[in-house]
């Protein structure tokens, strides 16, 4: 809606309005989304997320943290291609926030998920 807004557009002033007003927008809907994801697993040792019988605990979790990237990636991927978009004062914030989620949600897949399961494994063995 957006780039149909921008390609409409065509006197200078309502083309810059309009694409200040989305750039606004959109990284106001990314930060918060960041800040719901984040939310999220941060809230999961207190509370264990809702995962269905059939997945297995641990590996029901990495497949849960998998799933909160791909949310991110999906909202990335969105915002990377918005090309009409400005540079936007709150871009580098969000990039940066998006960054360090991501690697937090990999790094509790490959760490804590993968450690606690591998130790599960040979607590059985012994």
């Amino acid at each position: 809606m957006l780039e149909n807004f921008d390609s409409l557009a065509k006197r200078p002033l309502v083309k810059e309005f309009v694409q200040k007003r989305a750039a606004d927008m959109v990284y106001k809907l990314f930060r918060d989304e960041i800040k719901e994801v984040e939310e999220t697993f941060e809230a999961n040792p207190r509370r264990p997320p809702p995962m269905p019988f059939s997945h297995p605990k641990h590996g029901g979790l990495a497949i849960w943290a998998q799933s909160l990237l791909v949310r991110l990636k999906k909202s990335m991927t969105a915002i990377e291609g918005l090309y009409f978009i400005p540079e936007h004062p709150h871009a580098k914030e969000a990039l940066e926030k998006y960054t360090k989620l991501t690697v937090q949600l990999d790094s509790f897949i490959a760490t804590t998920c993968f450690n606690n399961w591998k130790n599960e494994i040979e607590q059985m063995d012994s």
